[in-house]
């Protein structure tokens, strides 16, 4: 245990944060090494275990407590950068974590009602973008023995995404057949970024806004991506609300 404490301070010496003892207080957001999250973050208890099964599950605690924390244990990428190749192989699942406050309180907190009700169907399109870029830039780092990926798997998403942002697409020169998982994933967050300047400055986007964009996204994605076909995909939306 202490081999492995000092392996993973040594490790985490480049973050922002430097740990001195093994018992400093911190928050997820402070690890940025994945291998020592992964090592210091339990995932069998009871409730934990909940987070594995289908069903939407509500997973409530003050902040600070490690709900982030378990969250992005649980996450694919991170399992992919720690090397948990045991896990990739072995789990019955595919984890997506979405910070909420970083991805969405952070850019649309300050919308009041009538602008969010104004903009529905451009707030619906900026949701389903997070997700697919989060799904799509962690397919993109699978290890080699997560395979085959099909060679159409880019293209498959990126033409949900198309359809989903009709003409807008073509304004922002979403790439079609061609394309990377990483172009697909850059065309997500550019997509992001132009839905939120465009509310700042009262345009109005016609977009589809598809509630079911996401269901087809995973359906997409267990077919050309056979190693996962069988595994239960799990988004993990992560906010917080502030005692006063």
């Amino acid at each position: 245990v202490l081999k492995c404490f000092r392996d993973n301070m040594r490790a985490a010496e480049a973050s922002p944060r430097k740990l001195r003892t093994p018992f400093d207080a911190l928050s997820a957001e402070d690890i940025q090494n994945d291998a020592l999250l992964t090592d210091l973050c339990f995932t069998k208890s009871w409730w934990a275990a909940e987070l594995e099964k289908p069903g939407n599950v509500l997973l409530v605690g003050p902040r600070g407590c490690g709900k982030s924390m378990l969250f992005r244990r649980l996450r694919l990428k991170t399992k992919i950068v720690a090397k948990r190749d045991k896990e990739l192989k072995e789990d019955l699942f595919v984890g997506f974590h979405l910070p909420c406050e970083s991805l969405f309180f952070n850019r649309i907190a300050d919308l009041n009602d009538a602008l969010v009700e104004r903009n529905r169907d451009a707030l619906i399109a900026f949701f389903n973008m997070a997700v697919a870029m989060e799904v799509a830039s962690a397919i993109a780092m699978l290890p080699p023995f997560v395979t085959p990926i099909s060679p159409r798997a880019a293209e498959a998403i990126q033409l949900l995404i198309n359809e989903e942002l009709g003409d807008l697409s073509r304004e922002l020169n979403c790439v079609g057949s061609g394309c990377t998982l990483v172009d697909v994933a850059e065309c997500a967050e550019r997509t992001m970024r132009h839905i939120r300047r465009s509310i700042a400055f009262g345009q109005k986007l016609q977009l589809r806004a598809a509630t079911d964009f996401i269901t087809r996204l995973v359906e997409t994605v267990k077919r050309e991506v056979p190693a996962l076909a069988g595994r239960l995909f799990i988004f993990f939306l992560d906010d917080y609300t502030e005692e006063r």
